[in-house]
Parts: structure tokens; sequence; C-alpha cells
């Protein structure tokens, strides 16, 4: 995963807004059950160039994970 379009498709992935469906401009989130499809079977989630993220995108992406049913990622590793 990645904070932008670009470094996400640097490395053949996709930004963190549309995997775990966080979306500032819109009110309504993906559900949860949407997000949990997407990453069933995946057990590690690399989010590249992390230093773009604000506290607030950080807050975002840590919310989606603590949330009860999204317990099945075992590491979350960022790279800067």
């Amino acid at each position: 995963m990645a904070p932008t379009g670009t470094s996400a498709a640097l490395v053949g992935g996709s930004t963190y807004h549309s995997i775990l469906g966080i979306n500032d401009k819109c009110a309504t989130n993906m559900s949860i059950a949407k997000v949990r499809t997407r990453l069933d079977g995946v057990d590690d989630i690399f989010l590249d160039e992390v230093s773009m993220l604000s506290c607030h995108d950080l807050y975002n992406i840590s919310a989606q994970f603590a949330r009860p049913s999204m317990n099945q990622i075992n590491h979350l590793v960022a790279s800067i």
C-alpha cells in the first residue's frame, strides 16, 4: 500500500485509501465486510512512503485496523 497513486504504481500496489476504504471527501466509508474481502488471505502489509502520511492519515489507518473484525493482519510494515 502507498499514500499516492504514483507511489502505489511504482511498487505494484494500491493506495491505502482504496484498500482500506478510507475516503475523507465522503462521509460514507466502505463497509468493513468489503474491506475484509479485499484483505482476505493477506498476512502482512507493507506501507511504502510512510513519510508522506500525516498524523490524521496514520490515525485513519490505525482506526481501520483497530476495528474488532480486522485483527487478521499479523504485521504492518512501514517504509520511509
